[in-house]
């Protein structure tokens, strides 16, 4: 099981509250840090998402001939085990988990 940083996880939450915020001009920041949501500001969210996964799809690539069952449990190398191991190693910050 992995552990989040609470700090880490505050810090994702308002970064989006933040581009939510500038994108939509909705929820709105008080001097001392917290937010408030309006009762429309959950609407621009869902059309300002639907806008953003427009313009930056998701993409699935099938990396294993293994269903998804037969994944579970599995003993072998992952992709951060031959990461761990290889020659060069892809900068983690912009490729596979990293994103």
């Amino acid at each position: 099981m992995t552990r989040r940083s609470p700090n880490l996880s505050a810090k994702r939450n308002v970064r989006r509250l933040e581009a939510i915020r500038h994108a939509t001009g909705g929820v709105k920041r008080e001097p001392d840090g917290t937010w408030v949501i309006g009762p429309d500001d959950p609407k621009r969210v869902v059309v300002y998402e639907c806008q953003r996964a427009r313009e930056e799809p998701v993409t699935v690539e099938k990396l294993s001939s293994l269903s998804l069952e037969q994944q579970i449990g599995f003993d072998g190398a992952t992709w951060i085990d031959r990461e761990l191991v290889s020659d060069r190693p892809e900068a983690l910050h912009g490729s596979g988990f990293g994103p």
